[in-house]
């Protein structure tokens, strides 16, 4: 009940101010005994602790429910919104589809800075926006959204956490992302690492490292659950505020979980396969899967997209994929 969610909220916040929590956002890290970002560069800094977590539990519901709401309304109302399969997300958020304490990671192609909330939310209904503890955490560029100390509060409440560009595959930041994996919870990826901006938003390539490295050091190998998304990139262009256009069609499709048994289990048995053996065969299953749902939305779409006729381009050799590399 509402009462039961408010009461709760309230001993929750009560219990983490008498627990005497540091401050959220203290200086750059010189204690070793504290968790620290070792990087080369200037912007070493603390890793949010379960207690920060806690702590900001009741602020990520005033923060969470007029966001989430925006994008929901956005997704659905200044554009038309359709969903495919979208009950498959929500059964594996409310851990209807998953094993007790396995955790979650989506994977979904990058079109738009407004995938994560606009496509994600749309495959939720408005009560999810309460539920904070099953809302997801998502990767972002520590130099892009954790910039000053009023953009570190807001992005965290919205469940963000940082990781470092040209901090390399080992760094300090991906252990928060397998602590969030062990306690069972949801973490969205793009697994392209930036946004596709060519005409025909084409595919790009699949980075290898932190989605295997996730995969491979959780304590339970978390469900790998793709999602595929075309039509955002005309609701939010880059750099620009969102358009309000009806004739704007966004589709979210959502795809069975990827297997990766074999990968683990070649993995863990006796390390015949070594770390980025493993990371480049989770990150070409990735690709293959995102270029099957991408075919399976185009048939849903009859043929008829950007991104459709963009890919006949390319089997008749008209075009190649290469220019979106060129994009930063």
């Amino acid at each position: 009940s509402t009462w039961g969610l408010f009461t709760y909220m309230l001993r929750r916040a009560w219990s983490s101010l008498t627990g005497a929590v540091s401050s959220a956002y203290p200086s750059p890290v010189t204690d070793s005994s504290l968790e620290s970002v070792a990087l080369d560069g200037p912007s070493t800094r603390r890793l949010p602790s379960k207690q920060w977590d806690v702590y900001f539990d009741v602020a990520r519901i005033m923060f969470a429910v007029p966001c989430g709401t925006l994008a929901t309304v956005w997704s659905f109302t200044f554009c038309t919104g359709h969903v495919y399969h979208g009950e498959r997300l929500y059964d594996a958020v409310m851990r209807r589809s998953r094993r007790p304490g396995q955790g979650l990671i989506t994977v979904m192609n990058h079109t738009s800075e407004y995938d994560d909330p606009g496509n994600m939310m749309a495959c939720m209904p408005p009560s999810f926006l309460f539920t904070t503890p099953a809302i997801r955490w998502t990767v972002a560029a520590e130099d892009s959204v954790f910039y000053n100390t009023a953009s570190e509060i807001f992005f965290s409440l919205l469940k963000c956490l940082p990781v470092t560009r040209g901090g390399g595959l080992y760094q300090e930041n991906i252990k928060a992302f397998i602590a969030r994996l062990d306690e069972g919870d949801w973490i969205n990826v793009f697994p392209e690492g930036r946004i596709s901006m060519t005409e025909g938003t084409p595919l790009l390539p699949i980075r290898v490292g932190a989605l295997g490295r996730m995969l491979m050091e959780a304590a339970e190998t978390p469900m790998l659950l793709p999602v595929y998304g075309e039509g955002m990139n005309k609701l939010k262009p880059p750099d620009r505020f969102p358009v309000r256009d009806k004739n704007i069609h966004v589709h979210t499709l959502v795809g069975t979980p990827i297997d990766i048994s074999d990968i683990v289990a070649a993995y863990k048995a006796d390390q015949t396969m070594c770390d980025e053996d493993a990371w480049l065969a989770i990150s070409k299953r990735v690709e293959d899967r995102f270029k099957e749902m991408r075919a399976e939305m185009a048939a849903l779409r009859g043929y008829d997209s950007d991104e459709a006729r963009w890919d006949a381009r390319v089997a008749a050799g008209e075009v190649t994929n290469d220019a979106s590399l060129q994009h930063p």
